[in-house]
């Protein structure tokens, strides 16, 4: 939820002087750790940042998918990876490692190898060297929840930065694969 979805609902909840409660210990986990919500962000990264393969499948390279489907979800880094695409550009070629802004959690982010070594085991995607190449087709998983997506107009902050991402240019030589 964007600092703005934030602000607007506080002053929706005073607007109607609503007092909101807190219970610690029903607090639920965050939906960044949420399997399905991280799968259909893979499938909207594939679709949107993908590049055709065939009639019916798109590809795309596993470093950037990693990358891409990481800052989807936390679209605050947005700005801090532009300006280290720039500082690529204009020569500096700082290593991830070095990006300040760039949290451990990318490194370690387990959850998304988990659920693309689920989708590989399933069918859903195939490696072809250092690309996973899915079909967004409604038959397969990705693709009825792609559409899903689409028909409810939903994650349209995370729609904008892949949108974002894919017109961004990020190698795999920029990424140390």
């Amino acid at each position: 939820m964007s600092i703005d979805a934030v602000q607007q609902l506080v002053a929706l909840l005073r607007e109607a002087k609503a007092v909101p409660r807190l219970r610690a210990n029903a607090v639920g986990p965050s939906s960044i750790y949420d399997p399905l919500y991280r799968t259909v962000i893979i499938g909207l990264a594939l679709r949107l940042c993908g590049k055709k393969a065939t009639e019916s499948e798109v590809t795309l390279a596993g470093p950037r998918l990693k990358l891409f489907q990481f800052v989807a979800v936390h679209r605050h880094l947005l700005p801090s990876l532009r300006g280290w695409v720039t500082a690529h550009e204009t020569g500096r070629r700082p290593n991830l490692e070095e990006w300040t802004s760039f949290p451990r959690g990318y490194v370690a982010d387990s959850l998304y190898e988990r659920i693309v070594t689920y989708l590989v085991a399933t069918g859903e995607l195939r490696p072809e060297g250092k690309n996973l190449v899915g079909s967004l087709d409604a038959r397969c998983l990705l693709g009825r929840l792609v559409v899903a997506v689409d028909a409810n107009s939903a994650f349209e902050g995370e729609r904008s930065t892949l949108i974002e991402l894919s017109q961004t240019r990020i190698t795999l030589g920029m990424l140390g694969a």
